[in-house]
């Protein structure tokens, strides 16, 4: 179930249950997942290889992703209000404190985030506004916007998020990372 928490004229932040409820299950699915991607792509960041697959299309076959899915969708048609078709990119950022993203942007239509775990100590600081990082809500708001995590106070473990970009047209069929929403 999915909770609008805080509607802004430029961005929303909404709550998903389903990470509440499901957190383990979903870290379990990522703590199989995530080895197989560094492999397969030879890479041990896998924000850096996010135009390279769809952590949805990896775990389509989790209940409990597909959830996060259904939830993902209801949050992206709400905020675009339409029904048009739509594509997006999901990719997985998995950061010790030293390793989170600095000043960085999205050259897509739409762009949000998934705070799955250990995404309270955090911030994610854009120009205009700054959004307190917690565990099981998801942002979204405008593409083309500079922002960057903040660290005010030091976490211990891995800081874990999905990342998604959002296209109202469709881009290069090369592009494999985007599905259709």
């Amino acid at each position: 179930m999915i909770k609008l928490l805080k509607q802004e004229k430029q961005y929303e932040i909404y709550q998903s249950s389903t990470i509440i409820f499901h957190k383990k299950k979903i870290l379990t699915v990522i703590d199989t997942i995530r080895p197989r991607l560094q492999k397969m792509f030879s890479n041990p960041d896998t924000t850096k290889i996010y135009g390279l697959y769809n952590f949805f299309s990896l775990t389509a076959c989790d209940e409990h992703c597909y959830e996060l899915f259904t939830d993902l969708k209801i949050v992206i048609r709400n905020h675009l209000q339409t029904n048009k078709p739509l594509w997006f990119q999901c990719w997985l950022n998995y950061h010790k404190k030293d390793e989170v993203l600095d000043w960085h942007d999205h050259d897509w239509d739409y762009h949000g985030y998934i705070s799955l775990y250990n995404t309270n100590d955090t911030k994610t600081e854009f120009k205009e506004y700054t959004i307190d990082n917690k565990d099981g809500q998801i942002y979204i708001g405008p593409g083309h916007r500079e922002h960057r995590v903040k660290v005010p106070k030091n976490f211990k473990g891995s800081r874990i998020t999905l990342g998604f970009d959002i296209v109202t047209k469709p881009t290069s069929p090369a592009n494999i990372s985007l599905i259709p929403l």
